[in-house]
C-alpha cells in the first residue's frame, strides 16, 4: 500500500492521505463455521498489530489515520456475519468517515 500512496503523492504532491483502520472479526456468536474461536482470536490479534503499524506509518509520514474500527469492533449488532458489516454497520462506518472527512475537506 505504501508504494501506491507514495506514487500518488509523487504525481500530486499536495495529496491528503487518510488510512482507515481494519475492523476485527466478530467473536460473539460467530456465524462463519470455517473459523473456530481460537483462529478468530489469532486473526484479531493480527488485525490489532496491522492497525498499530498503519497508525505508526501515518504518524511517520504525516498522514491521517481514521480508527473507525474501535467504534465498530465487537458490537455484534453491526455485523452481518463474522467478517462483514450489516447495513447498520455500514451506516455507522459511513457516519464516522463523513464526520472525519468533513473536517478535512474544504469547499
Amino acid at each position: 500500500m505504501r508504494g501506491i500512496i507514495e506514487e500518488s503523492i509523487a504525481l500530486q504532491p499536495r495529496l491528503d492521505v487518510t488510512i482507515l483502520s481494519v475492523p476485527e472479526f466478530a467473536l460473539e456468536q460467530p456465524i462463519m463455521t470455517r473459523f473456530n474461536m481460537r483462529t478468530l482470536m489469532e486473526l484479531n490479534h493480527a488485525v490489532e498489530q496491522l492497525n498499530e503499524r498503519y497508525q505508526r506509518m501515518c504518524q511517520d509520514k504525516g498522514w491521517r489515520f481514521l480508527d473507525y474500527a474501535s467504534n465498530f469492533n465487537q458490537r455484534r449488532v453491526l455485523y452481518g456475519n463474522t467478517i462483514h458489516p450489516n447495513q447498520r454497520g455500514y451506516d455507522v462506518i459511513a457516519g464516522l468517515i463523513a464526520e472525519r472527512m468533513g473536517r478535512v475537506i474544504r469547499p
